[in-house]
């Protein structure tokens, strides 16, 4: 029996947007995704209008941070719809799926990463049903993303490889229907997933986390909530499975200079995890997990010292790497308040402000200490 998902809503998990975190407007793809003027961005919060949004699904690849998600739609259970078939059909909202087929509400929510992770997992050719209702479906035209996606994936795999994976059909439909229907065989799965789905895109944080002492110390860090991007780790999974043309990976490493003031803000609110701030009693500092950056910028945007540096990489075999450490810095607790502060030299006691403190009231103390009188030579 098939199941039918009616009144599909966008959820928004504003907690995890790049403009909130980084206080200013920095990124507006989400804004640029949407056709009809759904979303406002402000430094302090994300605005929807209900009244205008219709569920298309375009803002939730385009979002660096995974700010966005519909409520019908877990990119994890579309791949196990998939469930790696040779030849995939995938059919939008608007058109008839056939037995076997899958489908999706709408052509907006496909990208390039998630093309891509279905083509590691078998599928040679993916083809696009329901385009060909894009011109007066209401929730707008998929065309031009679908050709941006293609675009990429002639980027990444080489335009023959990206020709043959990606097939759109633009014939119209005999029989279009508006409401998304979730067939047996494809998406009745999807009904009731979410909190599977969410679970599963922990799975790849869980293979970076570290649980050793040395970063579970008595001063914990203050750490924004962070979740992986689900698209960015259904692609890192399979990274080492597709045939990458040279050069154009699509994930960047950070490296962190020695300016590096270690105030820990780049790790503290990296929305995905990439970066994360590590703390214990004797050091703090910054480890980094290649699979989980979707290259956001924020954290050159927040380093005040403007120590991080991005890196192409060109080995596929780096994404899944183990967690690196980018900084590390030694610490202490101040002798006189009783403050963490990073140590500069073996022999420091006293935090910087209490150092400054102390220079301020010797100096003070210098210019009002009585001058102690000097003897003559000839008294007696």
């Amino acid at each position: 029996m098939d199941t039918t998902v009616k009144n599909s809503s966008l959820v928004v998990d504003d907690v995890l947007c790049i403009n909130l975190r980084g206080h200013s407007i920095s990124c507006t793809a989400c804004m640029d995704a949407c056709a009809f003027n759904a979303l406002t961005l402000s430094e302090d919060s994300i605005n929807l209008d209900e009244r205008s949004c219709t569920s298309c699904g375009a803002c939730v690849p385009s979002c660096p941070g995974g700010v966005f998600s519909l409520s019908n739609f877990y990119p994890r259970s579309f791949m196990e719809a998939i469930g790696g078939a040779i030849e995939a059909h995938i059919h939008c909202g608007a058109s008839a799926a056939n037995e076997g087929d899958v489908e999706i509400p709408c052509h907006q929510l496909l990208d390039a990463r998630l093309v891509a992770a279905a083509h590691a997992a078998g599928s040679e050719t993916i083809h696009l049903h329901g385009l060909g209702h894009c011109t007066r479906c209401d929730k707008g035209s998929a065309v031009a993303h679908i050709s941006s996606v293609k675009t990429r994936l002639s980027q990444w795999f080489g335009e023959a490889a990206a020709s043959r994976l990606l097939v759109a059909d633009h014939k119209e439909m005999a029989h279009p229907h508006n409401e998304p229907t979730l067939n047996r065989r494809g998406f009745l799965r999807l009904a009731g997933q979410g909190v599977v789905a969410s679970t599963c895109s922990l799975l790849i944080a869980a293979e970076h986390e570290d649980t050793s002492p040395a970063n579970q110390g008595f001063n914990q860090v203050d750490v924004e909530r962070q979740q992986p991007a689900v698209y960015q780790s259904l692609l890192a999974e399979r990274a080492q499975e597709l045939p990458w043309v040279a050069g154009m990976l699509p994930w960047y490493r950070r490296t962190i200079s020695n300016d590096c003031n270690a105030c820990l803000a780049c790790g503290q609110r990296c929305p995905t995890g990439a970066l994360r701030a590590t703390q214990s009693a004797a050091s703090r500092g910054i480890d980094f997990a290649l699979a989980l950056c979707t290259d956001c910028g924020l954290c050159d945007r927040l380093c005040p010292m403007e120590a991080i540096a991005r890196q192409p990489i060109t080995d596929a075999a780096e994404v899944m790497a183990r967690r690196s450490t980018l900084m590390s810095r030694p610490q202490a607790m101040c002798r006189q308040c009783g403050s963490i502060f990073v140590v500069r030299s073996p022999d420091e006691e006293l935090c910087h402000f209490c150092t400054n403190e102390q220079k301020i009231r010797q100096g003070w103390l210098s210019m009002v200490r009585p001058q102690m009188p000097t003897s003559s030579a000839g008294s007696q």
